[in-house]
């Protein structure tokens, strides 16, 4: 899905050619007419005298405030109607043009404990309010476009969370243009195509009428202070309800300021946002029922008209907004925040719903996505076909490395394959297969480019690095049949992800691969597992004498059996059905990644074997010496009854401990019947892990 981003967050403005603040009353009898017949002066005077009586309140948060406020505005014969909705008070002059009264929520109360129990309970869960919207385009659920807005329409009464939000996207993969503006009438009118828009602001709802039916509209301040000439400049939209008035708190001791605010004609008017938007109001009553046409309005400017609109369903505080929206874009693009939410190990980049959902189990840590004084959630519309996501994600990787194929799953959108990349060690992959969750790549079976550091892009936006580990493992396999020797030297190439990674955010860090061969058949049988890579190689010998002696029959009888020296190359193949020279090895991971359960099949074939049978110092008789070859295949098969299953262990830094593990039998052997050892053995060194996951990898694995 292509996201386009909004946040704007609680205000409301000023202006008399600039509107001048809180003047002293009109004299008597110069009182501007009722109806609708207002010029701008007069508009201009009703406004100042509306001030001038809210602001001799001081705080007017409080409802009774208002409703003294909306009672006031009743009384002004300029206006068709008043009331307060939302945390805000509303007026309507005669003409249609809306006056908001929006106050500023600077602060909450401190936290208590007995807050903790129920908002969970209450609020988790409930913040999607539309369903996906299988009607409109294709969604492709990253953006596309890379172009961003971060705006701000306040001033030096609230805090400024956009060097925040820069310094998250410049220290993660999320390659997005940003810029920084005012949140000015014709700065927002030039929006066109962004993927990412940031707007902090004050929201408010008033009321327009058709006939006598008042019909709810919500409005967003503007940096623009409202005045006599940008009431002639702004003359058709605001008699078409684009623009309102908005009265609130811009600047530190300072009066309260009109400021012209954006309604939902507006939006459709001038505004254009990229496929797949995600429109993220920082501003109270943004996601309320009585903005919901805005927000629509918002999705159907998307250019496909699929998006994701966010915001408050009521009045927020202004300590609120920054740490909720940090917190979500951190968890987006996964830019490991230095917050008191971060996470350790890092997280890597999720989903917005997953995050949405997340956030609320917070509620110790500044009350994110939830203002308790004021009763403001963060709420969100969204029309999409998939996940909404900022930038790939890369969950956890299976390796098949016999056909170096890495299959690599995650979130990585639906968008078109060729906007979308898997590199490792900075070299890129072949891509098969590429869907929203799983993508499939062929890989070298050598080289710097067959492992190390993988991470998939889709459109220059790079997911979380996940360490591709590589083992090199010479195992040394010896049978020993009282002095007929056969050695196997193996070396074993092995490729895995053994990094622990996050199902969701927040959760404890796992390692468990679900559809990795052989999980949770912790014995099972041979042949069941991955083969090692086809890099694997090895050589094996042949050889040796056994020998008996022993007095049988009045006879000296002495055998022997000699094993003509053989050797070379032993090839490594996977299908060890087929007759010939070679060996196969499997493997499969324990649930903890911890041991690695490993079986091998050698086959030698064609080995001559010599026999001799002699008799010497006879009574009586006198037998012949005997002598004869023969050619036989050689198996060895572990595990079996000759051998049980390898056995390797890993520590905490992936280092394989090294081993040697015999077993040996006794056996009856010639005419003699001499009893003879026959000893198996496996043995191999400490074996370093290459390209392990370290302390910076996102959700690392062992500590």
């Amino acid at each position: 899905m292509i996201l386009c981003v909004a946040l704007i967050v609680l205000g409301c403005g000023s202006g008399e050619d600039i509107l001048q603040q809180n003047p002293p009353p009109n004299p008597p009898g110069q009182l501007p007419p009722s109806g609708t017949d207002l010029t701008d002066e007069q508009r201009m005077t009703v406004l100042n005298e509306c001030g001038t009586f809210i602001d001799a309140l001081g705080d007017f948060k409080s409802d009774a405030a208002q409703q003294v406020i909306a009672a006031y505005l009743k009384t002004r014969t300029e206006f068709k109607d008043a009331g307060v909705q939302l945390g805000n008070v509303w007026a309507t002059f005669h003409d249609g043009r809306m006056a908001i009264i929006v106050p500023s929520y600077l602060s909450e109360p401190a936290f208590s404990e007995t807050d903790a129990g129920g908002r969970i309970s209450s609020i988790a869960g409930s913040g999607r309010l539309n369903v996906p919207g299988a009607r409109y385009g294709r969604s492709q659920t990253i953006p596309l476009s890379k172009k961003g807005i971060l705006f701000n329409g306040l001033g030096s009464a609230f805090m400024d969370g956009r060097v925040y939000l820069e310094a998250l996207f410049n220290k993660s993969g999320a390659d997005y243009n940003l810029e920084r503006k005012d949140a000015t009438i014709d700065n927002l009118k030039a929006v066109n195509d962004e993927a990412i828009i940031y707007i902090l602001t004050h929201g408010g709802v008033g009321f327009t009428f058709s006939g006598l039916i008042p019909t709810p509209k919500f409005s967003l301040w503007t940096s623009d202070l409202v005045s006599k000439a940008k009431d002639e400049q702004y003359k058709t939209d605001l008699d078409n309800g684009a623009l309102s008035y908005v009265y609130g708190l811009q600047n530190l001791s300072q009066p309260n300021e009109w400021h012209y605010g954006i309604t939902q004609e507006f939006v459709k008017k001038y505004m254009s946002f990229a496929d797949d938007a995600i429109v993220y109001l920082d501003a109270c009553s943004s996601m309320s029922k009585e903005a919901k046409a805005f927000s629509e309005q918002v999705l159907d400017k998307c250019k496909n008209k699929m998006g994701t609109y966010v915001g408050w369903t009521k009045p927020m505080s202004g300590l609120t907004y920054i740490p909720t929206h940090r917190y979500i874009f951190d968890r987006m693009i996964g830019s490991d925040d230095a917050s008191p939410t971060q996470q350790d190990p890092p997280q890597r980049p999720f989903d917005f719903e997953s995050v949405h959902k997340d956030m609320l189990t917070y509620p110790e840590v500044f009350d994110l996505g939830v203002s308790r004084a004021h009763g403001g959630r963060l709420a969100y519309n969204s029309r999409r076909n998939s996940e909404v996501l900022l930038t790939p994600s890369i969950s956890y990787i299976i390796m098949s490395d016999y056909e170096n194929k890495m299959i690599i799953h995650g979130l990585f959108g639906d968008g078109p394959q060729d906007k979308g990349s898997v590199s490792i060690n900075g070299q890129l992959a072949r891509i098969e297969l590429w869907s929203k969750n799983l993508i499939i790549c062929e890989i070298d079976q050598e080289g710097s480019a067959s492992s190390g550091d993988v991470i998939v892009a889709f459109n220059g936006h790079h997911s979380n690095k996940v360490p591709l580990t590589s083992w090199t493992i010479p195992l040394t396999v010896t049978r020993d049949v009282a002095g007929v020797k056969t050695e196997a030297k193996l070396t074993l190439k092995l490729r895995a992800d053994v990094h622990r990674y996050r199902t969701i955010p927040n959760a404890d860090p796992i390692v468990e691969r679900a559809d990795s061969l052989g999980l949770g058949d912790e014995q099972g049988m041979f042949g069941f597992g991955w083969p090692f890579s086809k890099a694997s190689t090895g050589t094996y010998s042949v050889g040796g004498r056994r020998e008996a002696s022993c007095e049988l029959g009045g006879c000296q009888v002495s055998e022997t059996q000699t094993s003509q020296d053989k050797g070379g190359d032993l090839p490594y193949d996977y299908d060890v059905v087929t007759p010939g020279l070679k060996y196969g090895a499997w493997y499969r991971w324990s649930r903890d990644l911890k041991r690695l359960r490993v079986g091998v099949l050698i086959s030698v074939p064609n080995v001559t074997t010599d026999y001799t049978l002699t008799y010497r110092s006879c009574d009586g008789a006198n037998p012949k010496d005997q002598h004869h070859s023969a050619s036989e295949d050689i198996v060895i098969t572990v595990p079996s009854a000759e051998h049980e299953m390898i056995e390797l262990e890993f520590d905490e830094n992936f280092k394989i401990a090294e081993g040697n593990k015999p077993k040996t039998q006794t056996f009856p052997w010639s005419l003699c019947n001499t009893t003879v050892s026959w000893t198996t053995r496996v043995q191999w060194p400490a074996v370093e892990a290459k390209d392990a996951p370290t302390s910076e990898t996102a959700a690392r694995g062992f500590k």
